[in-house]
């Protein structure tokens, strides 16, 4: 049989995100439909390296573990994120459905880095775990703090958006891009580093996209 190479697989599932965040525009004949869905491919691209590198070092399941709280954060984000570009109601209805989706985000990121135990991650193989050089050890200190930066640059323009202020694509590119800028682990580079990080790639592209087009 032959076996899908996983690049195809995560653009495959990325453009079925895609699909599920239009089907909630048809449902509720929500604002900003396509860029919408655009964000729903970029976040799923971008946050599934961040997520399988916090989850190859999320370290014992115990309160006490920073790494397993790091590990919460970046759930919470995706499963936040996705919330409100599935419910969406454009930014004057945004401070309605915030607390909920934050609620729901923060839930599903305890829920699962701290009550269900997963396995190691099956792709953990796929990334440098041990990486290398002068700037090394400060990145791998660098990802332990920018959670909380990123958080307070998302807090923030969320407040603005609610008074008015950004546009939703404004909002959801700085959102996401913060969110899941930083996979604590790099890929391993069999051949092509091009193509090793390629999904990646195609999602920040696609994070850019709906921007550019609002300032067109």
């Amino acid at each position: 049989m032959t076996k899908f190479h996983q690049n195809y697989v995560m653009l495959l599932a990325a453009f079925g995100f895609a699909l599920l965040i239009g089907f909630s525009g048809f449902i509720w004949n929500a604002p900003d439909l396509w860029q919408r869905m655009v964000f729903g491919a970029a976040l799923y691209l971008l946050s599934k390296d961040v997520i399988a590198t916090a989850s190859i070092d999320r370290g014992v399941r115990s309160f006490s573990t920073l790494n397993r709280w790091i590990y919460a954060f970046y759930l919470a984000g995706y499963f936040g994120l996705f919330m409100l570009l599935f419910t969406w109601p454009g930014a004057e209805g945004m401070a309605r459905i915030l607390p909920g989706v934050m609620l729901g985000g923060a839930l599903f990121g305890f829920v699962m880095s701290f009550v269900f135990e997963s396995k190691t991650h099956p792709y953990a193989h796929h990334f440098n775990t041990e990486p290398t050089g002068k700037f090394a050890e400060f990145y791998k200190v660098f990802s332990k703090i920018w959670p909380i930066l990123g958080l307070l640059g998302i807090y923030f323009l969320a407040f603005a958006s609610s008074q008015g202020a950004p546009k939703a694509e404004l909002l959801f590119f700085v959102s996401i891009g913060l969110w899941f800028l930083f996979p604590r682990y790099s890929r391993v580079t069999k051949g092509s580093a091009i193509w090793a990080n390629f999904p990646r790639a195609v999602g920040m592209a696609l994070l850019i996209l709906p921007l550019l087009a609002s300032l067109l």
